[in-house]
This record gives C-alpha cells, structure tokens and sequence, in this order.
C-alpha cells in the first residue's frame, strides 16, 4: 500500500466514519508550517488530524521534525494510519512515540481502529485557521 493510497483511505474515512464536513487532503499552505496527510472538521468544529504512514522509520522521522519544536500540532484529535500491523505489532514499544494519538490500520477494504486518541486541551488552532483561509483562496489543498 503506497502513501498515496492511504490518504485517499483517510479522507474517506474522515468522511463516512467521523462525518467530518470539511476534509482536506495533503494540503500545503504557504504560510504553515505543518503539512498533515489529511484533516477534516467535524459539524462541532472539531478538528481530525490523519498522518499515514507506510514504514517504521517514516513513523519515527516525523517526531523529529521541526515545527514540532515550535508548534503543539493541528488537530483536537490525531491519528497515525498504516498497514496492517506495522505498529500494532509492537503497539507497547511504540506508545510513548503515539503521545495520545490514535491508531488506524487499513486492512484491505476495511478500516480498524487499534488506539483511539485521547482529545487534546491544546492544539495549534492558529495553523489551521490559517490553512483554511489559504485553502479558501485558492491555496495548496485538495477538497
């Protein structure tokens, strides 16, 4: 399964499972610093955060990047999604890396929800305001 192919599967599921009204796909804005997979609102405002990953090391390279030294990220809740069983395999090992993530596994046709997120009192509401202006005029971001 190829990246591409997972955040189709996310804005999907962004969609039809957490019926989500609002789902952007790979959106990069020029004036933010966080480029997330997918990202969808839901009829509350609440904002979805889907990160897809198709290896171990992509999983763990995107810890280091460097807007996480100057941002507390997008998203009310986030998620990381892959293949089966690429990190719930070693789910325990891997729960200090999640910091309150959820997990989602795409098994074929279907969708698995393995860790649900913990809702975060703080996110990074300014980048996605932002991301929804630049998205609005006519900036990077598929709908």
């Amino acid at each position: 399964m190829t990246h591409a192919e997972l955040v189709i599967r996310a804005g999907r599921w962004l969609k039809n499972r957490m019926r989500c009204k609002l789902v952007i796909l790979e959106p990069a804005p020029w004036n933010c610093h966080e480029h997330p997979d997918a990202i969808g609102w839901t009829p509350f405002g609440e904002s979805i955060v889907v990160e897809c990953k198709v290896s171990r090391t992509d999983f763990t390279a995107d810890w280091r990047k460097d807007w996480r030294l100057t941002s507390i990220g997008m998203g009310v809740v986030k998620y990381y999604m892959t293949p089966p069983d690429l990190l719930s395999s070693a789910l325990e090992g891997w729960r200090d890396y999640l910091h309150g993530c959820g997990l989602i596994e795409v098994h074929g046709r279907s969708v698995k929800v393995i860790k649900e997120p913990i809702p975060r009192q703080l996110h990074d509401f300014t980048a996605e305001t932002n991301l929804l202006v630049a998205h609005i005029c006519g900036g990077k971001g598929k709908p």
